[in-house]
């Protein structure tokens, strides 16, 4: 069940794009919080037009920890909550450090059963979920 929440940080340690995008539902729903205080959402195709491009800009990825908190399943969803750290050495020599960021994610099995999908994001959330 948790195996594309692994595959995602996998992922940015290996900068590969497709191997990211693989594990989200072609209707999964990305929302979250910026800096700011303004929340967005976004669906597949905005996440794969962001995600091609911070993966083309980013020089490395260091995945200093993270943690995956089963919260319980229910009509073939489960959900769990991540706790993660991680350093984006970018490109252009800027390093982006990421400490201690809560998110949520909502797993699914596809139809025919054969793997586990993302088909909910809530990303740089206070708590680490719904609960």
């Amino acid at each position: 069940m948790r195996e594309p929440i692994d595959l995602l940080y996998q992922a940015w340690m290996q900068k590969d794009a497709s191997l990211y995008l693989r594990q989200f539902d072609s209707g999964v729903v990305q929302t979250g919080r910026l800096k700011n205080g303004a929340t967005y959402s976004r669906g597949y195709e905005e996440i794969a037009q962001r995600r091609r491009g911070d993966f083309a800009r980013v020089d490395r990825v260091d995945v200093l920890k993270y943690e995956i908190m089963y919260q319980g399943s229910d009509d073939r969803q489960a959900t769990f909550g991540v706790r993660y750290s991680m350093d984006f050495y970018w490109r252009d020599g800027k390093v982006t450090r990421e400490r201690n960021i809560n998110e949520c994610y909502k797993v699914r099995q596809v139809t025919d059963g054969s793997r586990w999908v993302i088909v909910r994001n809530d990303d740089y959330q206070q708590r680490i979920c719904y609960q």
